[in-house]
């Protein structure tokens, strides 16, 4: 065995010496060819659909409980910053300490519930106003009136949100990623955005919002995991319109 071990060690010695000698009596140098390698970008584009929202806003919510006593504007409606909202009365605490030596109920919030389970809204109204003051809710930020859940007359608790003033010059895309694809997004990425009305025109706009949590939404195939994602546009143009 080491016989042939010996054979085929000797062997490749003398190869190897053939190799450096006639490389060392032709004189010539190794060539070798040089590549120059070229930094480019892949663009991994991920397709989704939603439409035209004007961006939230702000939400109107009554400091305290209170009854409505009337509404300056309507749903659909552009304010200006300081223009009047709505007036109501104010139920504070001393007219709650006086109903509760009628009623016998101490707990403010059970005085609260009977005045919601009150039968003549107006009658209440009427009543309340002459013990409880007239505070006026102004807007604090120009917009549109994008939502208004209560009407004169209608009981309101506290912190209970009366209408939402949308801002009316900033519109956004919200849509929704699959989770598959979420890490691959980040925000100020670019976004083109398409508008089946408007097929041949191409709007440029960026990431702005990344929700914070997951939902489960309904995709092509069935239910999905999918997180939100909020485009915002970078032109304006006035063929477009919220809904879109």
């Amino acid at each position: 065995m080491k016989k042939y071990i010996y054979l085929a060690v000797s062997t490749m010695l003398l190869l190897t010496a053939v190799f450096l000698s006639g490389s060392m009596l032709t004189g010539q140098p190794l060539s070798a060819e040089l590549f120059e390698l070229e930094a480019r970008s892949v663009n991994n584009t991920i397709t989704a659909s939603g439409r035209l929202e004007y961006r939230a806003g702000t939400a109107v919510k009554l400091p305290h409980n209170g009854i409505i006593d009337s509404i300056a504007v309507s749903n659909g409606d552009s304010v200006q910053k300081d223009d009047l909202l709505l007036s109501y009365c104010k139920i504070d605490d001393a007219y709650l300490s006086m109903l509760s030596q009628y009623t016998g109920l101490q707990d403010s919030s059970a005085l609260v519930g009977l005045l919601s389970q009150y039968g003549d809204t107006e009658e209440l109204l009427n009543e309340v106003k002459q013990y409880c003051p007239i505070e006026q809710v102004y807007a604090s930020r120009s917009g549109k009136v994008t939502e208004l859940n209560y009407d004169s007359g209608d009981f309101v608790g506290k912190d209970s949100l009366v209408l939402r003033i949308a801002e009316q010059q900033q519109a956004e895309i919200p849509v929704n990623i699959n989770e598959t694809s979420i890490r691959q997004i980040q925000i100020g990425q670019p976004a083109e955005i398409v508008f089946t009305a408007l097929p041949d025109r191409r709007y440029s706009g960026k990431v702005s919002r990344l929700a914070k949590e997951a939902a489960v939404t309904n995709g092509l195939s069935g239910k999905e995991t999918t997180v939100e994602v909020v485009l915002t546009l970078d032109e304006q143009d006035e063929d477009l319109r919220v809904g879109l």
